[in-house]
């Protein structure tokens, strides 16, 4: 047994010589690389920012909210002049000269009709669709918005970290765990 030891004493010193020379060598490698290079922390909140901004640019639908509202107006008051033409046009009382009147003020409204119509349409058709298209650009801007607080939060918890290593003390033939605090 006592041979064991021997040799293990032998290997273990010639380990420790090892390690001892081959770290200086390490270490002043290690010095060299990190002269040579410089280590930063990404920090993505400007990155977030402008995305953020970016969005926020096309974001705003106030205007098209009320597009559609002046678009949906010039639409209904066309809609009702061109029903209400296409209904006095068709009415007939019997009555001749009751009759032409009747033509004529539906004839009137129908052209009454035409210019609120072709304005209303294509305003309220324009604007619901940049409604949809601003709403879209809103909910991604909200979610950067969201995902930039969760970074920010993440960033600014402090943590504590534990670690447990095992370790082998062949001094005193014993083993056990050696614990590593890290802030």
């Amino acid at each position: 047994m006592s041979f064991m030891r021997y040799i293990f004493l032998i290997l273990f010193g010639i380990h420790l010589f090892s390690s001892v020379a081959l770290a200086s060598d390490l270490n002043s490698f290690n010095i060299q690389i990190a002269k040579d290079t410089q280590l930063t922390e990404i920090d993505s909140t400007e990155i977030y920012q402008n995305l953020i901004t970016e969005e926020n640019l096309d974001a705003n639908y106030t205007p098209n909210v009320v597009g559609i509202v002046f678009g949906s107006v010039f639409t209904g008051t066309g809609t009702f002049f061109l029903v209400g033409g296409i209904l006095g046009g068709n009415y007939s009382s019997g009555d001749a000269g009751d009759e032409i009147a009747t033509k004529i003020a539906g004839g009137v409204l129908l052209g009454i009709s035409i210019p609120f119509l072709a304005i209303g349409v294509p305003l309220l058709a324009y604007n619901i669709y940049q409604y949809n298209v601003r709403k879209n650009h809103t909910n991604k801007r909200d979610e950067y918005i969201r995902a930039y607080n969760r970074y920010k939060k993440q960033k600014e918890e402090t943590s504590l970290q534990i670690m447990l290593l095992p370790s082998i003390n062949f001094a005193h033939n014993a083993a056990g765990f050696s614990a590593v605090v890290a802030f």
